[in-house]
């Protein structure tokens, strides 16, 4: 019997419980990105008000916040809980580190490690099977992700993340066969919570759309189409940044007046020049 909280993560993604397999991992893994945002808005909120201890809810405030608030958030949160839901799914699933700021999941089925990221922010719609492929390549607009092997027979991985053909600095090795704790894990989310690490400095949102991608950089947003195409907006106040988050996001209910102020408390002013590699 799975818990009421797996249940209603399942309900907000139009999914029931099935046997654990590649498909139904899948399924999960593609709905998940076009449901729950990416988005640093909570992480804020979340440390503003103490919420947790650690600033990462249990699996049904999770879903609760995403109802309420339309809360997703970052790697930390969201990969830890879908790892748990996984597992309570059937799924033999744990997290790892595939650099120090960014924690993914690994599913081991019929003897394979598939790794699964719903928190990369990267075109990648379904779990990497990493054991079949010398190259797992996907692309969108101008952003390509590789993820390579470097020792297959030691589980160790290679992500690349490039921009319009730059490498840019998300790029990791990485141990599909190690099991992280929760207590480094937890200190992963405690270091990600300094006054000057990249979340806590920042306002970021980013969405998958059946026909777009999304993102939102302090006052600065992207909107990427298929065909290449890309539309610029350059926000001059909170309540642009809202009417934008409403209404391009769909994200009506996210509270990022909050998160702005938060931000502004901590000499963080959204509507400054970003350098050329944030604005990018």
């Amino acid at each position: 019997m799975v818990k009421s909280s797996t249940k209603s993560y399942l309900e907000a993604l139009h999914l029931t419980v099935e046997e654990p397999s590649f498909s139904y991992l899948a399924k999960i893994m593609n709905a998940h990105l076009f449901t729950f945002p990416f988005e640093n808005a909570s992480k804020l909120i979340y440390h503003r008000e103490n919420a947790w201890e650690n600033y990462t809810p249990d699996t049904q405030s999770f879903v609760d916040n995403f109802e309420k608030y339309k809360f997703g958030g970052t790697c930390f949160t969201v990969n830890q809980k879908v790892t748990d839901i996984l597992q309570d799914l059937g799924f033999d699933a744990y997290n790892i580190n595939m650099g120090p700021e960014h924690i993914a999941t690994v599913v081991r089925l019929q003897g394979e490690h598939i790794l699964v990221d719903c928190a990369v922010s990267a075109p990648i719609f379904s779990p990497v099977r990493l054991e079949r492929s010398d190259r797992n390549i996907y692309m969108y607009h101008d952003e390509k992700i590789v993820i390579s092997p470097v020792d297959k027979e030691n589980h160790l991985y290679e992500f690349k993340r490039y921009i319009k053909g730059k490498l840019t600095k998300d790029q990791w090795v990485f141990d599909a066969g190690l099991p992280r704790s929760q207590k480094y894990l937890d200190d992963m989310v405690s270091h990600s919570h300094r006054q000057d690490a990249m979340f806590m400095s920042l306002l970021r949102l980013q969405m998958w759309q059946p026909t777009r991608n999304i993102t939102l950089k302090n006052n600065r947003v992207r909107i990427y189409h298929p065909d290449g195409t890309t539309e610029k907006r350059e926000l001059q106040s909170i309540e642009e940044i809202e009417e934008v988050v409403k209404h391009e996001f769909g994200l009506g209910k996210l509270p990022v007046r909050k998160a702005i102020e938060y931000l502004e408390a901590n000499g963080v002013d959204v509507f400054a020049s970003l350098n050329k590699e944030e604005a990018s």
